[in-house]
């Protein structure tokens, strides 16, 4: 799961509030002194910050304006700051209630995206990161008590198990390793990716979620310079006629985590392709299906039409071929846990897609 960067904790001390000119007169001397001191001790006072900037700025006839300026800047930072890290304070704080009332981690995650979306960058003030990393904490071991209450009963429900522990990986990559033991992050998250599998297989959960066409003239695709693109009535043929091996990717900025691709296609050489998983701008991954392989070990025949489908999650990815599933295996390694996809064209290649569909499980948070 992604990992969350806070930004450190500043001792306000530090902070480049700009000096006063030595000829600056007592008076702006005075009413600057007060301004440092309430930015220092009542970090959290935006009233009396904004109060010492006025009085500053009455007396700042002989200041240069870049210097008030920069003392501008600088409290209007600590304001959105400070407001943000109520409100995500008060976002951990409805979510774990929530969660506590009716146990439903789709409702907690809403809630927990805006409460992560709202921290990424702030500057921490006072005791606000450990009380919100408590907070945190709290809402963690929530969930994977509620998970494994779930998973004790005759019959487990594993879409609300696989929806507590798939937000619970993403609660504890928030945590410090003094807050939550690698070794701990490690053990949820093979329960979670367990759970998670049986979510995306074993229950209806998915039904719900809507197929994305990734054939229609609004989807933007990209490919190699030695890559052959035709279209016709609604399918596309890719064909190879480099010596090297070519790409062919979705040109889209896309924070995919969990997905599905359904494809219905036909393999006119023994080439075939490779498909690529969660890729982005600066990663290219190994491959994650190699359907070369499958083709030679009779998985399917050339020149058949066939439906391929697979889902990436977690750490693995389940694949199934003319409607033969294949176990659960793990991906091969990448930098990115987000992203869309692509095939590789080996020379010779040539196949034409009839049909491609994504179902989104699990968007980055």
């Amino acid at each position: 799961m992604p990992t969350m960067r806070i930004a450190p904790l500043l001792f306000v001390a530090a902070l480049a509030l700009p000096c006063a000119a030595q000829s600056a007169p007592p008076s702006y001397k005075t009413a600057k002194q007060e301004l440092e001191r309430v930015f220092r001790e009542e970090p959290e006072a935006l009233d009396k910050l904004d109060a010492a900037l006025k009085a500053v700025m009455e007396v700042s006839e002989d200041t240069p304006k870049a210097e008030i300026e920069d003392l501008k800047k600088l409290i209007a930072r600590r304001r959105r700051d400070v407001e943000a890290i109520l409100d995500s304070l008060q976002q951990l704080r409805t979510a774990q209630a929530d969660f506590q009332q009716d146990k439903d981690a789709g409702k907690a995650s809403a809630r927990w995206s805006k409460a992560l979306a709202e921290v990424r960058s702030v500057t921490w003030v006072g005791k606000r990161q450990e009380e919100w990393f408590e907070l945190t904490l709290h809402l963690l071991k929530d969930l994977v008590q509620e998970s494994g209450e779930l998973k004790a009963a005759a019959t487990p429900d594993w879409a609300k198990i696989g929806m507590s522990l798939r937000l619970a990986t993403s609660v504890s990559a928030a945590l410090p390793p003094e807050q939550f033991h690698p070794a701990d992050a490690q053990a949820l998250s093979r329960d979670a990716e367990e759970a998670i599998g049986k979510m995306y297989f074993e229950t209806k959960w998915p039904e719900a979620l809507p197929w994305r066409d990734m054939l229609d003239e609004k989807t933007p695709w990209k490919s190699d310079d030695g890559i052959k693109v035709e279209k016709q009535d609604g399918a596309r043929t890719l064909a190879n006629l480099s010596e090297a091996p070519g790409l062919v990717w979705l040109n889209e900025q896309v924070e995919w985590q969990d997905y599905t691709i359904r494809m219905e296609a036909t393999v006119h050489t023994d080439a075939a392709f490779q498909l690529l998983q969660r890729i982005t701008a600066s990663t290219t991954p190994a491959a994650t299906h190699d359907a070369v392989a499958v083709l030679s070990q009779g998985g399917f025949k050339v020149g058949e039409r066939v439906t391929f489908e697979f889902t990436i999650y977690g750490s693995k990815c389940r694949a199934s071929v003319g409607g033969k599933v294949a176990r659960p295996f793990r991906c091969a390694p990448s930098g990115a846990r987000a992203g869309g996809f692509c095939f590789r064209l080996p020379h010779g290649a040539k196949i034409t897609i009839h049909k491609l569909e994504v179902r989104v499980l699990l968007e980055k948070q």
